[in-house]
């Protein structure tokens, strides 16, 4: 377990020309595919990756179209009936198409479809969203001739299958704030005052939809990356931009020792829970645009980069990986270990393989998983045993559902069933989160819903039922995320002063008399991070704090955001009384109380580092032994996310 402070890194994360990178995750590694040409001739050079810093070139992913073609920009890969979709935009630079690649492996070679997607004279940068109903959508950037602001905006298109878009493009972000502007007088385009919004990639977070994009010119120091939202994905309106470049700056930009950074996509970091922003920016001499990282994270409707940086930066975290011999107990079947991997051999009846390693009351699992042969009633996945002696099944059919069920055979108990998710050659993810007797199932970036269970986990399972199979990747985060945004997750695993909280709008809320309430919930073992994204009501007297380290019983020290006359203050008392603090730090007057604002507590030992937005804050030294993480309000106070993440260093790998 770790007993120092993570590795740092420092961006860029790779020297060489990685233009418009896109990051793909697939079985555990991190493929970074990005625009232009590979030493061995073909197009969209390829990076791989265990950590998303340490990266090693893997050759160019896709044989070059017959035509003769110069531009080869910004491929993003899509797994789609099994197969691996490249999706990309080629040209002279002045005409440019949509089309898009296939191949049976995550490195290729991708060999073209021969389909053009797009029918404008002008599409680039297409970006696949997966939304949680099944529906697939083609983000890209076309031109607009006859708007305000003459120049490229992006578009959403349905894709009806992998090879066909519904031909229904419809405005998302179009370009209306001076930071956007590309060209004061462009030639190419008749001398115009040209403007640019291009490089979409989409999130969603608690029914809001986000699209990250790229404003201005990628060769100028204006170049940066904005956001805008919808509550639908298919509103005939523009989405609502974020940032106008005066009042509000875009999330991205330039600062003194990083130059454009942009044209960015995200994924998961190596614990599967801490979301990255990944980007290019341009080297000190101007001649190429580098790999980059930094942390993204909601906080409120808010969406915030941690960067872009320059200086040394905590390593992601990783997740506890689960392919050692030693971690398994086999029942029925021909189960062996190998090379990272686990294979189950027979295709005869339910066959069952025990985890038998440290298994914390609260965390994240994920998983993938390839069928090796298929008969009618056969099925693979993770089999849930909770203490009431209950078995849940998160299983994947042969034609290709993802369910929860309980019991083998039993098709009439099962609880919920999401859209298909083909079978093939290829390994599917399997993605869970246990938060005390809550199971919740994502897929993909987004969690699509949620099962109480009868009981506590006490053992994870991989199953197969009439079928061979292999599973990799088998990857635990000890630890917790609540959002509020579930029935499931009122107070869920909460001790302490209940009756005085309540979940309402997507919030954990207190509102009583003034007089301090606190909440706590359990913690994984070893170091750890908490994070909290708070706000106080309009009833001035109120304060927050945290408990970042509470005893089983008692509440330990206490850090809360007082007023202190004109300004406000973290303040910290080691018995949890706010009234006898001590000062640790003072907020600049941006800090806005009524704000929803993310403080993230990293406590490793008796040290407490508290970072504020991202930056750190203050360190504080405590004394006792924290088995439990709290909440503190006095009067009105809002928290719309907590979570609690174990931190591991890859030598428990």
């Amino acid at each position: 377990m770790m007993s120092t402070p993570l590795n740092k890194f420092t961006n860029p994360v790779f020297p060489s020309n990685v233009p418009d990178p896109f990051v793909f995750k697939y079985a555990g590694s991190y493929w970074c595919y990005s625009t232009g040409w590979a030493s061995d001739g073909m197009c969209f050079p390829v990076l791989a990756s265990d950590d998303l810093v340490h990266w090693k070139e893997q050759g160019g992913a896709m044989i070059p179209l017959d035509q003769g073609h110069s531009e080869y920009w910004a491929p993003e890969v899509n797994l789609w009936d099994g197969r691996f979709y490249l999706y990309y935009s080629v040209g002279d630079g002045s005409s440019m198409e949509i089309r898009a690649a296939i191949s049976e492996s995550v490195v290729g070679p991708f060999r073209d479809c021969g389909v053009r997607l797009t029918s404008q004279d002008f599409a680039i940068d297409p970006h696949v969203f997966n939304d949680n109903d099944g529906r697939r959508w083609l983000f890209y950037a076309t031109d607009f001739l006859q708007h305000s602001h003459i120049g490229t905006g992006t578009v959403r298109d349905q894709l009806m299958d992998s090879m066909t878009l519904a031909n229904q493009p419809r405005p998302v972000v179009l370009p209306c704030y001076d930071w956007q502007l590309f060209d004061p007088m462009r030639k190419e385009k008749g001398g115009v005052k040209w403007h640019t919004v291009e490089g979409p990639t989409v999130l969603k977070r608690k029914g809001v939809y986000y699209e990250m994009f790229s404003g201005g010119n990628w060769k100028n120091e204006s170049y940066g990356v904005s956001y805008a939202t919808s509550l639908t994905i298919d509103n005939e309106a523009e989405w609502k931009q974020a940032s106008d470049g005066l009042h509000v700056l875009p999330v991205l930009r330039s600062v003194p020792g990083v130059t454009g950074p942009g044209h960015n996509s995200v994924v998961r970091g190596p614990d599967n829970r801490q979301l990255y922003c990944v980007y290019h920016r341009w080297s000190e001499d101007a001649t190429r645009r580098m790999l980059a990282i930094d942390r993204l994270e909601f906080v409120g409707r808010d969406l915030t980069v941690f960067g872009p940086t320059s200086s040394p930066q905590d390593h992601p975290n990783f997740s506890h990986a689960g392919f050692l011999k030693h971690d398994w107990t086999a029942g029925s079947g021909d189960w062996s270990v190998e090379s990272g991997r686990i294979v189950q051999r027979s295709n005869h009846g339910y066959c069952e393989i025990l985890y038998s390693g440290t298994l914390e009351s609260d965390f994240l699992l994920e998983c993938s998983i390839k069928a090796l042969d298929w008969n009618f009633s056969g099925r693979v996945g993770i089999a849930i045993h909770d203490s009431s002696g209950t078995q849940t099944l998160l299983s994947i059919s042969p034609t290709g559902q993802v369910s929860l069920c309980n019991g083998v055979e039993s098709e009439g108990s099962e609880k919920k069933t999401e859209p298909s998710l083909p079978i093939s050659s290829a390994f599917h993810l399997l993605r869970f989160e246990v938060c005390g007797t809550v199971l919740r199932l994502s897929r993909g970036m987004i969690r699509c819903q949620s099962l109480k269970l009868n009981g506590t986990v006490r053992t994870i399972g991989l199953f197969t039922h009439s079928t061979a199979a292999e599973f990799c990747a088998f990857n635990l985060t000890p630890g917790w995320q609540l959002d509020f945004d579930d029935d499931n997750d009122l107070l869920v695993g909460f001790h302490g002063d209940i009756g005085s909280w309540q979940v309402s709008s997507m919030e954990l809320c207190h509102q009583g008399d003034f007089l301090q309430s606190n909440l706590f919930k359990q913690i994984p073992s070893g170091p750890y991070e908490f994070t909290v994204n708070a706000r106080l009501g309009g009833r001035p007297g109120g304060f927050y704090g945290f408990f970042p380290a509470a005893p089983a019983a008692g509440n330990g020290p206490l850090i809360a955001v007082i007023r202190d006359g004109n300004s406000w203050r973290l303040v910290m008392d080691p018995n949890g009384d706010v009234s006898t603090g001590f000062s640790l730090a003072e907020f600049p007057e941006s800090f806005d109380p009524l704000r929803y604002e993310q403080f993230s507590m990293i406590v490793n030992g008796s040290t407490v580092s508290i970072m504020w937005r991202g930056r750190f804050l203050a360190e504080a030294t405590i004394e006792t032994f924290g088995t439990r993480v709290g909440l503190c309000a006095f009067g009105e106070a809002f928290f719309e996310m907590i979570r609690v993440t174990q931190l591991t260093d890859d030598s428990t790998r």
